[in-house]
């Protein structure tokens, strides 16, 4: 087997979909060109990985059973305050607070429209309405990035902004302000919530002549 581009992700619903592809649907009129994600495709990154051979798609595998049991026992220490959540192998890791059961499951209320504004090829997508991270999302999140990094593993870097991608190689109208665009959509929009009980590893799969594919080749319950 070969490389293959690995990221951990949380996915949606067919109905939670749905309300993101009436999003996307939205976005047609008031853009000049742009790429919609593919409705299979959408999904919320936590940390992306990138090329992994066998040994290191193993090792993500690892980290994705390690974070998910830790973020369990965040769970299950509610009330005491901070708590060191220590892996099993003995590298170190930062101390995160316990966790509020109310946490899970992980519900996310979208409907918050950005951008990540490029000269061209401007990225629109839609995240939490509070423009906020939940304190369940951030924490697994947190998890997931710890356990990659001791691993050797990329992990995405230290800043994480929740999102949903709805369309890459934005273009708009001449004149047009895409920031002020994003503001009136955002006003536009009724919210949705979306509930998240499991995370999984993706291969993103972009066969010569193909589309590109994410596939979960490894999904675990919170």
């Amino acid at each position: 087997m070969g490389e293959r581009r690995l990221f951990v992700a949380l996915t949606f619903s067919e109905a939670e979909r749905d309300w993101l592809v009436q999003r996307q649907n939205a976005l047609k009129g008031h853009i000049a060109t742009g790429r919609l994600t593919a409705p299979g495709n959408l999904h919320m990154t936590l940390s992306f990985i990138g090329p992994c051979d066998e040994d290191r798609e193993t090792l993500a595998r690892e980290a994705l059973d390690v974070a998910v049991t830790a973020y369990r026992n965040a769970l299950a220490d509610k009330g005491t305050g901070d708590s060191p959540i220590e892996g099993t192998d003995g590298a170190e890791r930062p101390e995160r607070p316990a966790l509020d059961p109310s946490s899970f499951p992980i519900d996310l209320a979208l409907g918050h429209i950005s951008c990540f504004e490029k000269r061209r090829n401007s990225i629109l997508w839609v995240g939490p309405t509070d423009s906020g991270c939940p304190q369940g999302l951030g924490l697994l999140q947190e998890l997931v990035a710890d356990e990659l990094r001791v691993r050797g593993l990329p992990y995405g870097g230290e800043t994480f902004r929740p999102h949903v991608t709805l369309a890459r190689n934005v273009c708009v109208p001449k004149g047009v302000n895409l920031a002020e665009l994003c503001a009136t959509l955002t006003s536009e929009t009724a919210s949705v919530t979306t509930r998240h009980t499991s995370a999984s590893l993706m291969w993103s799969d972009h066969p010569k002549g193909g589309s590109l594919t994410y596939t979960p080749i490894k999904t675990v319950t919170l």
